[in-house]
């Protein structure tokens, strides 16, 4: 909305039976979420039950009133991500041990390219789940000591969680090449991850833009944007 000094964001709790779906969340992933828009036509709300998502936090309740929305938001889908990469993971073994590849007479996993595929992306997916495991943990526990958050405390966040996420994908892609045309086959498990973890790195929260961001705060420079 705009105001007399500006753009504003707003949030509210709106009654769902005035709601109309949309249907929109037509995606590659991440279909099962649902996340749908909804239009709302003429529905008064109470400004009691409207908020600022980017308000500073209280600080004066519990932990999540003491950390801010946006470094709450991330941690969630990063660690969807890394389940992703470590069901991927989990299913080229199970295909390595009984797939021939086409011209071949030994099973991938008796082959030194799938082996190192899989080290590899086994390995990245340990890094992605420390650094998401290590960012959550840190924003929690600030927010449990109820210490306030500043731009290079919420860069930090940013940035474990979309590295995070981006070593998920990283590893997925390593398998997804390795796997062959048994990984683009529809609704296979190998595909799904591929097409889940591609679709949360395009989230607004988790793209490589936010790479930007955060490099303008460890700069010193204003961050451009409301959301570190």
């Amino acid at each position: 909305m705009f105001t007399d000094t500006g753009f504003e964001i707003r949030a509210g709790v709106l009654p769902i039976e005035q709601a109309r779906s949309l249907d929109s969340w037509n995606t590659t992933g991440m279909c099962a979420t649902g996340s749908s828009d909804y239009e709302f036509e003429d529905v008064k709300i109470a400004d009691a039950w409207t908020f600022e998502p980017l308000a500073p936090p209280r600080g004066d309740g519990d932990v999540f009133s003491a950390i801010p929305l946006w470094a709450q938001l991330g941690g969630s889908l990063a660690s969807c991500a890394v389940g992703a990469a470590r069901n991927m993971v989990e299913r080229y073994i199970e295909l390595a041990t009984v797939k021939v590849p086409a011209g071949n007479i030994t099973s991938m996993a008796e082959r030194a390219p799938a082996q190192i595929a899989l080290g590899e992306a086994a390995g990245l997916v340990q890094a992605a789940s420390a650094v998401v495991t290590e960012t959550v943990a840190d924003v929690w526990a600030q927010g449990v000591a109820h210490i306030p958050f500043d731009n290079e405390d919420l860069a930090r966040q940013r940035l474990g969680v979309v590295t995070g996420v981006r070593l998920a994908a990283q590893a997925i892609d390593i398998l997804h090449d390795a796997a062959g045309m048994s990984s683009v086959t529809r609704d296979t498990v190998l595909d799904r991850c591929w097409r889940d973890v591609h679709t949360i790195t395009q989230h607004v929260i988790l793209t490589p833009a936010r790479f930007e961001i955060a490099g303008r705060v460890l700069l010193g420079l204003d961050p451009a944007s409301p959301v570190i």
